[in-house]
């Protein structure tokens, strides 16, 4: 079980997303919403943020 979760940032050229509008972004968003939803259904106690 995932107790404590380290969500970094992201360069534009990595993903090669260079704007915030574009499409991946909500995609992006969603999938982030949807897996910190299953961790803490699973016990998570902790999220760390970088950005």
């Amino acid at each position: 079980m995932v107790k404590t979760v380290y969500v970094t940032g992201y360069k534009s050229f990595e993903l090669n997303i260079f704007k915030d509008d574009a499409p991946e972004v909500s995609y992006l968003k969603k999938f982030i919403s949807h897996k910190l939803e299953q961790l803490l259904d699973e016990g998570l106690e902790w999220v760390l943020i970088q950005g």
